[in-house]
């Protein structure tokens, strides 16, 4: 339509044609913004992040990936930004849960994705900013529990919302360690803060009934060693006595080597007694415990790692029924690690990328394999063990410790290498793991 000088304007029907042609775009754009967001993302339409080293696409107009990418999604508006974290991707509810942080000097934010890639909701409510969350997210009903070390907090998953929070003071940082066992949340409170010269040590679960925590069970020194509670694992005896398995470490305060002592407590919470204790466990120059594992209880036996050797007892009589030491080929201590039971085999993969299987009826030491790296939180799946190290995802054959996968993320950046961590969650229903690389989260097949 072309209009001259000398023809005729009509200005309302030209303003009404012009306003019908911005109202027709804005129906498109809406319509679009839909369909984007209603279908699952798609890893062939997002770009790597800039500075990338790019994947060779000459031979395909599609990425030839190391692994099946189902979807990607980025933890960032602007998938530039790349984020280091603590937090252990799981996978409950038919939701996803990882965390992302803005760098360094920022609150670590859980974030809540479902089975398609679409973000929920996202949580950062510190009551002071303490940077880092759990490793390891503890989950009953609709609550998600994390730890700060100073603070836990108690999350629900559909909302995203604070159930409640507390702080202690003086509880150490670097613990980041709580528990969920028989119905109960558990933290420990240290009288005088950080482990070494602790006098007083309190196991505290929270009370839903009065939103308060209170003490379970309390340790004082007696000697020259400190005391330092774990949370627990637990099981029902015949009574219906509820009771609590947990250990304790000491350091002698008075040396200045410093000498370790730990010792494993079988307590029965219902009738507030303790019913043995095995104590002086292990004197040796690695005399550490697995502080990311309470003690595994299994039928009549209670699995227990040190970092140099795994410890089977009688549950009730707290009698080593057998000791396995499983240290390196140089005979090294292995470093703090995961472990699991996996059907017959105690399974361990340490921070120094060592996969090691324990026969749990006999002790007998299976395999032991150094994949290198620096392994995270361990997941067990069909037969298979899943996890991360600093920047790469292993699949090892939990039967013979032989290494079937490890893949690296296709996302990679010059400045800041994208790099698989947090550990891998599992979706049995639809085969289907979950894993961050810093940048995305990702849904890849499981392999066959």
């Amino acid at each position: 339509m072309i209009l001259s000088k000398t023809d005729n304007f009509d200005r309302d029907n030209w303003c009404n044609f012009v306003d019908m042609k911005i109202f027709g775009y804005i129906l498109f754009l809406f319509g679009l913004l839909l369909i984007l967001t209603a279908c699952p993302p798609d890893p062939d339409m997002k770009t790597c992040p800039p500075y990338c080293d790019p994947i060779d696409t000459s031979d395909t107009t599609k990425p030839q990936l190391p692994y099946d990418l189902l979807w990607q999604v980025p933890l960032f508006p602007q998938d530039s930004q790349y984020s280091i974290t603590r937090f252990t991707n799981k996978y409950y509810h038919n939701i996803i849960f990882t965390s992302k942080k803005k760098g360094w000097n920022y609150n670590e934010i859980v974030v809540a994705f479902d089975t398609l890639g679409n973000r929920l909701w996202e949580w950062e409510d510190y009551i002071k900013p303490p940077k880092d969350i759990s490793c390891i997210p503890h989950y009953s009903g609709n609550d998600m529990y994390i730890t700060t070390g100073r603070e836990v907090h108690a999350i629900d998953i559909e909302s995203g919302t604070t159930i409640f929070q507390t702080r202690q003071e003086n509880y150490p940082i670097p613990s980041y360690i709580i528990g969920y066992t028989s119905g109960k949340l558990y933290h420990v409170w240290n009288a005088d803060g950080a482990g070494i010269g602790n006098t007083k040590s309190s196991l505290m679960y929270y009370n839903k009934s009065n939103n308060e925590w209170e003490v379970e069970f309390t340790l004082v020194s007696k000697d020259s060693f400190d005391v330092a509670l774990y949370p627990p694992s637990s099981w029902i005896n015949e009574s219906g006595d509820t009771i609590l398995v947990f250990f304790d470490k000491k350091y002698k305060t008075i040396n200045e080597n410093w000498p370790l002592r730990v010792d494993l407590y079988s307590y029965n919470a219902t009738a507030d007694t303790v019913m043995w204790v095995a104590k002086h466990i292990d004197h040796s120059a690695f005399a550490l415990p697995n502080g990311n594992n309470p003690p595994i209880i299994d039928g009549d036996r209670i699995y227990f790692f040190m970092q140099t050797i795994a410890y089977c007892f009688d549950r009730y009589t707290g009698e080593i029924l057998w000791e396995t030491k499983y240290v390196h080929a140089d005979g090294d201590g292995t470093g703090s690690s995961n472990y699991i039971l996996a059907e017959d085999k105690l399974i361990s993969v340490t921070d120094q990328g060592y996969v090691f299987a324990i026969d749990k009826n006999t002790g007998k030491l299976l395999y032991r394999n150094d994949y290198g790296g620096f392994a995270s939180y361990i997941t067990y799946y069909d037969g298979r063990i899943y996890y991360t190290d600093n920047h790469r995802l292993f699949i090892v054959n939990a039967g013979n410790g032989i290494l079937l996968y490890k893949f690296k993320t296709h996302n990679y950046c010059e400045r800041t290498p994208g790099a698989f961590r947090d550990g891998v969650a599992i979706n049995p229903e639809q085969g289907v793991m979950y894993v961050q690389d810093g940048f995305f989260l990702m849904c890849i097949k499981l392999p066959e």
